[in-house]
């Protein structure tokens, strides 16, 4: 939560780490003008009345097409406002106009959050790209371009109050301004959040006390403890005099061939440096996270905070045993002692692909482990049939190969008709690579495709995502559709767009009030009153209305007065039987 301004630096980098799917909104504008303009182009009119008909499809694809990319851009673009504004306090909204674009907003709160801060001003001046050189976004480049190194000349070229109007005076001011910025932006993550607490204590731009600052603060680290060897250690016998020595240093010179005027290698015995030295830099260990060296990467506060928040840089690799497996939680706890595990031990409905470590053991509930491992691993015991010596597929009812390995439900899921009645065990297949047509045994937390699509700013159904990367759920709008509180579901024209497209969610169920009450049962949008619905004709002629439909017409009974209701059902359940073929016997 950025609540002071002067915490901006800081919070902008744990904010784009956490939000990484919609970094490419913030950063630059990727609602472009070019996809609006593509949506009234105007092809030419061809003579042949085939070469019309096919030109007015494939334009009409192409304008669903369009639609669709608009309907997923919007929507992203909704929700990455949505989540910049729950992480700014109530205080820093005032100046801010909610309504922008995410590009928009995010340009007006670094322009009010940096101010005079030149660090952030050059950060601001370097994220700047130019990637598609195209009219527009040229322009708008060079629009932001000039305003930002406007921002960063003119907090540079500032005159202090003590400030002479000597032009050698004023040149060497701009050059130690120069150098503590330059400066500051070389140093590594872990020294970037304690430089501006050292510009602030020292009172100004003073190049000389800040490199003071630095080199303290670098004496104060363990003797050569930021600095492993980087080479491997040339073992004793490598600097033995004695004869018997001859043949093992000549192995190690052709291994690591060296000049003839190099020293002899010393072993770690051979070291000039105390004992006590020696011990402790072997002992003390740098955090690779915070670049600190008081604790290790275990014990980092830092990456406990961030990993509790979703925050941790997306460029780490957090260790294996830095969580609790179970609950994905920061190190206070491990799997023994965690306590979701006990209460899922406790209700018996422990994660069916859940596997405890080696090393730990299962939560003391006082209830049988084995037997809630054995009922929150039923479905698996299909896949891999370990109570069955011959190998069973339960789709295919055969023993010639097993549920992963079966390629009739792999094919039947990729045409979304698997058999009724069975359903496809959880863990099997990660539902992410199953979505473009890939069949892996890996978990979805582990998908190599699903990070890169998320740090690339891919679109991706929150379904597929695992606990850590999903947003926190919005409150409940009017819409019920696309979630939007400007409207209602009447009016809602994202609907509009997914009807035409024939894209309805599945588990959405059109209101009757929206259209016609019969199309709506068959997930299409008419506007047309119930007396002239085409759809209602043709299914009464052919004898097959929807069985839900049961409503009378404005003209008076639709299928009669007292028998509507049986005779709509025998319509509804009546269909026609080819007939059988005649045996040759006789009828």
């Amino acid at each position: 939560m950025l609540e002071a301004t002067t915490s901006f630096r800081a919070w902008k980098t744990t904010f784009l780490a956490s939000s990484a799917q919609f970094q490419a909104y913030y950063l630059r504008d990727r609602i472009r003008a070019e996809a609006n303009a593509s949506m009234t182009a105007q092809e030419t009119t061809p003579t042949s009345n085939d070469a019309r008909d096919v030109l007015s499809f494939a334009e009409h694809e192409r304008k669903l097409m369009l639609l669709a990319t608009q309907r997923l851009q919007h929507t992203t673009a909704t929700m990455a406002t949505r989540y910049l504004l729950s992480a700014i306090a109530p205080a820093l909204r005032v100046d801010l106009n909610e309504t922008d674009g995410p590009y928009a907003l995010w340009s007006a709160l670094e322009a009010k959050c940096v101010g005079g801060d030149l660090l952030g001003l050059l950060q601001s001046l370097v994220d700047l790209e130019l990637r598609y050189p195209t009219a527009t976004a040229t322009r708008a480049f060079l629009q932001a371009f000039d305003v930002r190194s406007a921002a960063f000349l003119d907090a540079l070229l500032a005159l202090d109050e003590s400030t002479t109007t000597d032009v050698d005076t004023y040149r060497c001011r701009v050059m130690a301004k120069l150098q503590c910025v330059f400066l500051g932006h070389a140093l590594s993550p872990g020294l970037a959040t304690a430089f501006p607490a050292w510009q602030r204590a020292i009172g100004g731009w003073q190049y000389a006390e800040l490199k003071q600052r630095l080199v303290e603060h670098g004496e104060s680290l363990p003797v050569f403890a930021a600095f492993p060897p980087r080479r491997r250690a040339a073992p004793d016998s490598a600097i033995d005099t004695k004869d018997t020595a001859i043949d093992t240093k000549d192995t190690w010179m052709e291994e690591a061939p060296k000049r003839d005027d190099a020293p002899p290698r010393m072993s770690k015995s051979t070291s000039l440096l105390p004992t006590s030295v020696l011990v402790q830099a072997t002992s003390v260990a740098a955090c690779h996270y915070c670049t600190v060296m008081q604790h290790t990467t275990h014990n980092c506060p830092l990456l406990k905070k961030d990993f509790a928040a979703n925050a941790v840089r997306a460029t780490f690799a957090v260790p294996y045993m830095a969580t609790c497996s179970y609950c994905l939680a920061p190190s206070p706890h491990r799997e023994s002692s965690c306590p979701h595990l006990a209460k899922d031990l406790t209700r018996r409905c422990v994660r069916p692909a859940f596997q405890l470590p080696l090393g730990q053991s299962w939560p003391d509930t006082g209830c049988d482990v084995n037997l809630v491992r054995d009922r929150a691993r039923a479905p698996m015991e299909l896949v891999y049939a370990r109570h069955n010596k011959d190998m069973h597929c339960a789709y295919c009812n055969t023993n010639d190969h097993r549920l992963h390995g079966c390629g009739t439900l792999r094919l039947a899921m990729l045409q979304r008709s698997v058999r009724k009645g069975f359903v496809v065990p959880q863990g099997l297949w990660c539902r992410y690579c199953v979505s473009f047509g890939r069949f892996e045994g890996h978990a979805e937390a582990h998908c190599r495709w699903l990070v890169e699509h998320v740090h690339t700013g891919v679109p991706i159904s929150r379904q597929c995502l695992p606990l850590r990367l999903v947003l926190p759920t919005l409150p409940t709008p009017e819409c019920s559709y696309c979630g939007h509180q400007s409207h209602k579901v009447e009016q809602c024209t994202m609907l509009q767009f997914d009807v035409v497209a024939s894209s309805v969610r599945p588990d959405f169920c059109i209101p009757a009030s929206v259209g016609c009450s019969y199309c709506v049962l068959h997930q299409n949008l008419r506007q047309h009153p119930l007396d002239a619905c085409y759809r209602l004709r043709e299914h009464q002629a052919a004898r097959q209305v929807h069985p839900r439909f049961a409503v009378r017409s404005s003209k008076g009974l639709l299928m009669g007065s007292t028998e509507p209701r049986d005779t709509i059902e025998r319509l509804a359940t009546y269909s026609v039987e080819a007939p059988s073929k005649r045996s040759k016997y006789g009828p």
